[in-house]
């Protein structure tokens, strides 16, 4: 058999490295984004949900993009960073939106935002928040139970009106401490003054998880319902309902 000269292979080794070469420059120019694809996407996702006309969109060549503009609430401000951050292939987003709430007392915003706190069922212990509003920067601060009541409470601030910034310095207890039977007792405790509070005869007790309620009702609903409530707290494994109804002449 004949075999090939080492310059016939030498120049088959040459081409194949062109080749491998060419296709990997070609290769990275496919898979590069492309700054003005993005703005448009970013355009598209803002009049979904906004009016793109009012912001301004631009992509640099580093995939960093910038969007400035006017909006009413800080929540709009959060919402589309947000909105903007699920597009692919973006590395940073500069946000330059200016939030112009209507002018607001400190203390109106504070006490909105108290009311809203207490109103939501995903807080458990709304007082154990704390509310300070400066210039229309609210700042928040205390201990939840869990993760899921700190964005809340976030969002609920950041939807009010004249809310023009916030800091949130609200801690999260860990996991154990959360399903502790002294917290998950607190916890109970408020949810019955706060869901029902027409029942001041509910004694409660907890122990490894479990609940037990005792003492006297004013009906069924509120027997069933306290037995509802109870056991969408974390950390409960059951309820025991030894609760009484009172008859009717007795209320």
């Amino acid at each position: 058999m004949k075999m090939k000269s080492n310059s016939s292979v030498s120049t088959s080794y040459f081409f194949f490295l062109i080749t491998i070469l060419f296709l990997s420059v070609n290769f990275l120019s496919i898979a590069k984004t492309n700054p003005d694809k993005l703005a448009e996407k970013a355009r598209n996702i803002i009049d979904r949900y906004y009016y793109a006309d009012d912001f301004h969109v631009n992509v640099d060549n580093n995939d960093v993009l910038t969007v400035d503009g006017t909006v009413n609430t800080l929540y709009d401000k959060l919402r589309v960073r947000e909105l903007l951050s699920r597009i692919p292939g973006l590395k940073q987003i500069n946000s330059e939106i200016e939030v112009q709430p209507s002018l607001l007392p400190d203390k109106e915003i504070e006490m909105n935002i108290r009311d809203e706190l207490g109103y939501n069922k995903s807080i458990l212990e709304p007082e154990n928040i704390k509310i300070n509003v400066k210039d229309g920067v609210v700042t928040l601060s205390g201990t939840v139970s869990h993760y899921r009541e700190k964005l809340m409470a976030q969002s609920i601030a950041s939807w009010q009106d004249g809310v023009k910034d916030m800091i949130s310095n609200i801690k999260v207890l860990s996991p154990a401490a959360a399903k502790s039977d002294a917290n998950i007792y607190d916890i109970v405790n408020d949810v019955l003054k706060d869901h029902f509070p027409l029942e001041k005869n509910v004694v409660a007790d907890v122990n490894d998880g479990i609940i037990t309620v005792s003492g006297s009702v004013r009906n069924l609903w509120a027997k069933e319902h306290i037995t509802d409530e109870l056991l969408q707290i974390a950390g409960v494994n059951d309820v025991n309902n030894d609760l009484v109804i009172l008859p009717p002449e007795s209320i």
